[in-house]
């Protein structure tokens, strides 16, 4: 592991900036887009020097990379060597399949585990966990081309997946029945994605924390689906 080092810049140590570069690179390549954000621009929103995020990252790409691939890991690599160069397409391509993998894993016969409440708390978590990386490769699939083209294809697969979990909750008798699932999973995934992924970036001044949030976003759910509101009022996890 590289020895950390106090900066110049506010007395921040090594991954002390790392972090904050990806947090605030993050956010403006989400807001801003690749292609309107220039290193000025993040080494400013950092309180840094430009010549200092150069030290950091080769250029623009790499620094997109970066932040694409600590978002897959949910956060920066302590032994990140430095300056951060551009990922291969291989490599990225394969962070991403572990990403994705792992959260098909983690909703794979959910509906055998938890209750209906508990999956749509495990959701709204995965949601704000993956956050990052999910408004990285939807904002700037022009440049992400084949990462942006998966992650949309699996996204895809993902609602099939969470439909046929609906189902077995229907069939449960924890959630009114429907005569078109597939509508009634992408309104929970809109409504979830709003409060955990674009409420942030949309909403800055939003003063509410995550649990405020999301207890607004699955609020307006168990009121929308019927026995899902009143057979689980209150519920998080577990069975009945």
């Amino acid at each position: 592991m590289n020895e950390p080092f106090i900066s110049e810049e506010g007395g921040m140590y090594m991954d002390e900036r790392l972090t904050v570069a990806y947090e605030a690179a993050t956010r403006l390549f989400i807001t801003k887009g690749f292609k309107a954000t220039q290193i000025q621009d993040v080494a400013k929103e950092c309180g840094m020097a430009t010549g200092s995020t150069y030290a950091l990252f080769t250029g623009k790409k790499a620094l997109l990379h970066f932040c694409l691939t600590t978002s897959f890991r949910y956060g920066v690599c302590e032994d990140t060597a430095l300056p951060v160069e551009e990922c291969t397409e291989e490599e990225l391509n394969r962070q991403e399949r572990v990403w994705m993998n792992s959260m098909f894993t983690r909703f794979q016969g959910i509906s055998q585990r938890t209750n209906m409440m508990g999956m749509l708390h495990e959701l709204y978590d995965e949601l704000v966990r993956s956050r990052g990386a999910i408004l990285l490769l939807e904002n700037n699939g022009e440049v992400l081309g084949a990462l942006s083209r998966y992650y949309w294809q699996q996204r895809e697969k993902l609602i099939a997946l969470l439909n046929t979990e609906l189902e077995g909750y229907i069939a449960k008798g924890e959630l009114c029945h429907m005569t078109d699932s597939r509508t009634a999973v992408l309104a929970i995934v809109t409504t979830l994605a709003m409060w955990a992924l674009h409420s942030s970036f949309r909403y800055p001044g939003l003063a509410l924390s995550e649990e405020e949030k999301k207890k607004i976003a699955i609020d307006l759910l168990a009121s929308t689906y019927g026995e899902l509101g009143r057979k689980h009022e209150g519920a998080r996890y577990g069975g009945e």
